[in-house]
């Protein structure tokens, strides 16, 4: 079949939210112009796109250019002494990058195929679009090009066309999801196991104590300059950073109506919040979190939030939640489970490939989940 892969500055107007599933927030025509136009420093991100001979779009894929250290997501050890390494020589593990898909821990593949196609024209569409990247981070001779995340579904289709243009498999931050059972929060509540339902309560209970007030499903846009500046307390204590957003970024994501807004308060001032997107009846996906590091342990303010976010998908009636790849444990302790996900990595020497195909599991190692009982009957 004949086709074409072009970088373009644009998001086609054929580039429908649905032609990808509804958990896939970093696809979306409104999250990719936020990050196109959210002035984001160091970080410029534009799309591939695969078009037949008549110009109809077959498949996009959103690319960014950036530089990220190369332990980001490795483990806490490993991440500290490549710190000391750096405070000598500062660009220690750092890469000059081409990603496919944007730098947001939201544990998506920023990819849409046109579905309907046969599975030779997919197949081939997919391989045009890796091999266009390849080409490109040889042209602009950037150290390495990375595509990710991947589920165990797309890494069965995609995955035949990686591995043929030499590219590496390597797991990354697993996502913490979880199916909605409950219709309530006192509906949750009651389908605690004792342990987790006491836990919840003194969690509530310190936030009250505290004069913390909590509201749920509140139109985001009034409070994202105050969102920003808790989401930045809580970047600068995250172990895993691949971007840094900001105020514009937020108010361009606030415009968009699935996007709401939980928002913690102590005497009317803004101490924490939780972005989420809800897009019912099918998920919601907690995108951002921003507290006041000041109260945060006084309160168990993230466990609130956490809870406000049980109580807003049993209140939209969502089947699921997606509760995103950071803290895996204080989400595992609110029933969520691990799903595992994977991305793709070709350095463009072919040395440092080499190296990196037999050394790349101390940087970037298989992740577990402490078994938890959270719910009565659960026997997992």
């Amino acid at each position: 079949m004949e086709l074409t892969v072009a970088e373009e500055r644009e998001i086609p107007r054929e580039l429908a939210d649905d032609l990808s599933p509804p958990e896939r927030v970093g696809i979306k025509r409104f999250f990719l112009r936020a990050f196109m136009d959210g002035e984001l420093h160091g970080i410029s991100t534009s799309l591939l796109v695969a078009r037949d001979r008549s110009g109809a779009p077959l498949a996009a894929s959103a690319v960014s250019r950036l530089r990220l250290a190369m332990d980001c997501i490795a483990p806490s050890s490993i991440q500290r002494l490549a710190g000391a390494v750096r405070r000598l020589w500062p660009s220690f593990l750092e890469l000059d990058l081409l990603m496919c898909g944007i730098p947001a821990s939201l544990a998506d593949n920023e990819s849409v195929v046109v579905p309907g196609l046969s599975v030779d024209v997919g197949t081939a569409v997919r391989r045009a679009l890796i091999a266009f990247s390849a080409d490109l981070m040889e042209r602009e001779q950037r150290m390495a090009c990375v595509w990710k995340e991947f589920d165990r579904a797309a890494l069965k289709v995609w995955q035949p066309a990686f591995e043929q243009t030499g590219f590496a498999w390597f797991p990354s931050v697993p996502v913490s999801v979880q199916t909605v059972r409950w219709t309530s929060l006192e509906d949750y509540l009651q389908r605690l196991r004792a342990p987790y339902r006491r836990q919840l309560a003194q969690n509530v209970s310190r936030a009250a104590a505290s004069g913390v007030e909590i509201e749920l499903d509140l139109d985001p846009g009034p409070h994202m300059a105050a969102f920003a500046r808790l989401y930045q307390q809580v970047l600068a204590r995250s172990s895993t950073r691949l971007e840094t957003l900001s105020v514009r970024f937020f108010e361009l994501l606030a415009e968009d109506p699935r996007v709401r807004f939980i928002r913690a308060s102590m005497a009317g001032r803004t101490v924490g919040g939780a972005l989420c997107y809800v897009d019912a009846p099918s998920v919601l996906v907690f995108l951002y979190v921003g507290m006041d590091y000041a109260v945060m342990r006084e309160t168990d303010l993230y466990f609130n939030l956490l809870r406000a976010i049980v109580e807003l998908a049993a209140a939209r009636r969502v089947s699921r939640v997606h509760w995103g790849q950071t803290s895996p444990d204080a989400k595992g302790r609110m029933g969520a489970t691990l799903e595992p996900l994977r991305f793709a990595l070709l350095f463009r020497k072919p040395l440092i490939q080499r190296l990196l195909r037999h050394s790349g599991g101390w940087l970037f190692p298989e992740h577990h989940q402490i078994a938890r009982r959270v719910f009565k009957g659960d026997g997992s």
